[in-house]
């Protein structure tokens, strides 16, 4: 029976972070934050292994909790029923599980503002916004009209007369609501909305359009492309689908948007290449592919040993620090076939099934010499 062998896209990054991880100080102190949390959050981060077999039950730091709270992982969420206890609200909200459901109402009470207005605006688990059903009076309709999740769009369509129109303007899962609502919608949030569906309604509104706004949003490029002179330089910097623009008009870059660009790497490997150390750290903290971007540099032996530790403490406060465990499911699926093709062989070319081959090919007339014919 084979075995999975769990794959990580980014190995070399992988290693660098599990090998300052050991050198990291088991000391909390804001000068060697970021490094002590990396320490603590490294494994709640990583949703492939088991969560049971952690030790961050005893320590008294709300770090360890909070990722913990956070993990979506079945055995995460029984070890927190059966120690409600040590649940950190902050990590409760965020947590996608579909079985949260008593967490969330054993702990009404102790939610704060900030709780309200996270599930509100941003939770995408159903179970939080039955939870927030339950509790009208905890809707906060501003903040609600820009959560994007189907279960709470049905709420604010059944609840039209409490819509925040500047904030559901911009809310690409309200399309329905937005057609339907003309003369009501915010225009500049309009511009902001990056449902494709919009453009019809913005190239039937040229006159509504604000450019400025309109020049982050990545389904607009044909438009921005005939109004370069309204354009604004540092949001089309950060628009994914602008690296054509970007690159037959160089003057309408902003060199420091554009080292927060996920489509914009093989623009910025040349200053990287250059040994522009400044620009691989920015590159690690703000933009989103930077652990694909900076694994590569590593392959290539194009950064340094010198700013390693650096590059490390930066990519530690990247928003996509959880892509440090994402897994090369090709590689996954070619190694699994291999192993396949191994159990296979082994089984074919077992010393009792060669053993009755021979004595069949005997049997039958046949000889050492012409045995490999057979």
């Amino acid at each position: 029976m084979t075995t999975e062998t769990l794959i990580y896209k980014y190995p070399k990054l992988k290693k660098l972070f599990e090998t300052q991880c050991k050198k990291a100080p088991i000391i909390f102190s804001k000068y060697k934050k970021n490094m002590f949390e990396y320490q603590v959050i490294a494994p709640y981060l990583n949703p492939h292994i088991n969560i049971t077999k952690t030790y961050f039950l005893g320590y008294k730091y709300n770090d360890y909790l909070y990722y913990v709270s956070m993990n979506s992982s079945n055995e995460a969420v029984e070890l927190l029923m059966k120690n409600i206890d040590k649940i950190n609200l902050d990590g409760l909200v965020q947590n996608t599980n579909l079985r949260i459901g008593p967490l969330l109402e054993h702990s009404f009470t102790k939610f704060n503002r900030f709780h309200w207005e996270w599930m509100n605006m941003y939770s995408s688990n159903p179970v939080v916004i039955a939870f927030l059903e339950t509790h009208p009076d905890e809707i906060q309709w501003n903040k609600f009209s820009q959560n994007t999740c189907s279960d709470a769009i049905k709420i604010l369509e059944k609840n039209q007369d409490k819509i925040n129109w500047l904030m559901l303007s911009s809310n690409p899962s309200a399309m329905q609501l937005i057609n339907n609502n003309l003369d009501k919608v915010n225009w500049t949030s309009v511009c902001l909305n990056t449902n494709p569906e919009v453009i019809s309604i913005l190239e039937q509104n040229l006159d509504k359009i604000d450019f400025s706004y309109l020049s982050s949003n990545p389904n607009a490029i044909h438009i921005l492309e005939q109004n370069l002179d309204k354009i604004c330089i540092w949001k089309l910097s950060e628009n994914t689908n602008a690296m054509d623009i970007l690159m037959k008009h160089p003057e309408l870059i902003d060199d420091t948007r554009i080292m927060t660009n996920p489509s914009a790497l093989s623009y910025l490997e040349p200053l990287v290449v250059n040994n522009n150390h400044h620009n691989v750290y920015y590159i690690a903290t703000y933009n989103p592919n930077a652990f694909q971007f900076i694994e590569k540099m590593l392959e290539r032996k194009i950064i340094s040993n010198n700013n390693i530790l650096d590059i490390h403490n930066k990519l530690i406060v990247n928003d996509s620090l959880e892509s440090l465990f994402d897994l090369d499911y090709q590689a996954m699926s070619k190694a699994r076939t291999k192993l396949l093709e191994y159990e296979l062989m082994a089984k074919a070319l077992h010393p009792s099934r060669v053993s009755k081959w021979v004595d069949y090919h005997y049997d039958n007339g046949g000889t050492v010499a012409n045995f490999e014919y057979f």
